[in-house]
């Protein structure tokens, strides 16, 4: 009888299934972004302690290790403190949050777009740019401004082919940033390029300035070669005026496309 009452004991334990790795790690981002939202929406406020991994996993039918890797993930970006037997314990995400969060704070669940944010975005994305292109003017060499005249070379022959125009300009993009010779822009550049589908367009040479991109290119190599750093900038906040309405929509089109891929989650 003993036996058999401990065979039922052990029946009645929640079995954990092993998800395959690809779909263990695709869950876990996709509940490490739902939670993310509900810490930056209130529902868990700075302070409180999320609910348990048992509680998580049973709300969202999921295993203990997607729940833990999840949190791990949100750890990493400083949103919660996992503490030994206090469980973990939500930070407030506007003193200890960072770049990462630009595409969950630009758009809500549902899919809108925060104008506020965008209009803040905005007014970073032209800033910066026309601060790079004021350091590169001042500081491009020779040997640099050859190496741009070659790209735009290259890249007014690929007109037909969006693909390697794209990495083309993302190329010109990041050699202009290397003009402006200051390493933490450098290290800036090579972070937001690899994070956040919003920081690549803050901070890249926008595609969407086309079919005025390869002009407004020329013209500014050629203010950088004169070492007129005025004029770069001048070209620069022209540009930017002109194409502010596709500015907004190159934002807009972000939501189509996969919410997870880009992030540094």
């Amino acid at each position: 009888m003993k036996a058999h009452s401990d065979n039922r004991g052990k029946s009645r334990k929640r079995k954990e299934v092993d998800l395959p790795v690809d779909q263990h790690k695709t869950r876990s981002r996709e509940l490490t972004v739902q939670l993310l939202r509900r810490i930056m929406d209130g529902v868990y406020p700075a302070g409180s302690r999320l609910p348990t991994e048992r509680l998580l996993g049973e709300e969202f039918g999921t295993s203990r290790s997607v729940i833990r890797e999840a949190l791990k993930r949100i750890e990493a970006l400083n949103l919660v403190a996992i503490r030994q037997g206090s469980g973990a314990v939500v930070q407030d995400f506007q003193t200890k949050g960072g770049v990462e969060l630009a595409d969950l704070l630009l758009f809500s669940s549902n899919g809108e777009i925060d104008e506020a944010f965008l209009m803040e975005m905005a007014q970073l994305h032209e800033g910066m740019h026309i601060w790079v292109v004021r350091l590169a003017a001042r500081h491009i060499t020779p040997d640099e401004i050859g190496v741009l005249r070659k790209l735009l070379i290259e890249r007014a022959s690929l007109a037909a082919d969006p693909e390697r125009l794209a990495g083309i300009t993302m190329e010109i993009s990041r050699r202009i940033v290397q003009a402006a010779h200051n390493r933490f822009l450098n290290l800036l550049f090579n972070t937001l390029a690899r994070t956040t589908r919003v920081s690549r367009i803050v901070f890249t040479t926008p595609e969407y300035f086309e079919p005025d991109m390869q002009n407004f290119l020329e013209r500014l190599v050629e203010a950088f070669a004169n070492r007129d750093s005025e004029m770069a900038a001048l070209l620069t906040t022209r540009i930017f005026k002109n194409h502010k309405a596709a500015f907004i929509k190159a934002v807009g089109l972000l939501n189509m496309e996969d919410p997870l891929e880009p992030m540094g989650i």
